[in-house]
């Protein structure tokens, strides 16, 4: 099975990028590998995470995102996060 992976630079956009997004939406987004049921924290935000119900979402590619809170978006608003994920990520 193939390994996941991202550059380091993605990685650490990635943590740069959740970190404002934590502090300015109050939703924490954690980058993951995904192989089968396992899901592996990738990057995410520095600090404590929301108490909050969290939520997976599969990407593709054998990546997902766990997100901390992310009731609180509209469907406009997730659409936007995942094209900026998407971003971030193709940038790997």
């Amino acid at each position: 099975m193939p390994e996941t992976s991202i550059s380091e630079e993605a990685r650490e956009a990635f943590r740069r990028w959740a970190g404002t997004y934590l502090r300015d939406r109050g939703v924490a987004v954690e980058l993951t590998a995904v192989v089968g049921r396992r899901w592996s924290a990738l990057a995410g935000p520095d600090g404590d995470f929301p108490l909050a119900p969290s939520e997976r979402l599969v990407l593709g590619d054998g990546l997902g995102l766990v997100l901390y809170g992310g009731e609180a978006l509209d469907a406009e608003e997730r659409e936007a996060l995942l094209r900026r994920v998407g971003e971030i990520v193709r940038s790997r």
